[in-house]
């Protein structure tokens, strides 16, 4: 019997395999915005587009373009890239 080949993989992070701390994110994504970091998260998890990102419908450089013209940011791709990522931990919550 030939194995099946694998199709999907769908995992949760937010939370469940990655610790998130959205504070660090935040504080870098105000950078030459006019609001404050809280502001910024409050913006971004009110955004009209925020269930599309967080369900794939969206690509990171599409989100990214969105959240410049609505915040007013002037971060490159690379750096909201970085900003972004900084919200997750390098350290795992389950070790295996």
């Amino acid at each position: 019997m030939a194995a099946k080949k694998t199709q999907a993989i769908i995992f949760d992070i937010g939370r469940v395999l990655v610790r998130v701390d959205v504070s660090r994110s935040m504080q870098d994504l105000a950078q030459g915005v006019s609001l404050s970091p809280q502001e910024i998260c409050t913006a971004i998890e009110k955004d009209p587009r925020w269930h599309d990102w967080q369900e794939g419908r969206i690509s990171p450089r599409d989100w990214h373009l969105h959240l410049s013209k609505r915040l007013g940011g002037s971060l490159t791709f690379e750096e909201f890239s970085e900003a972004w990522n900084r919200s997750l931990d390098s350290t795992p919550i389950q070790d295996n």
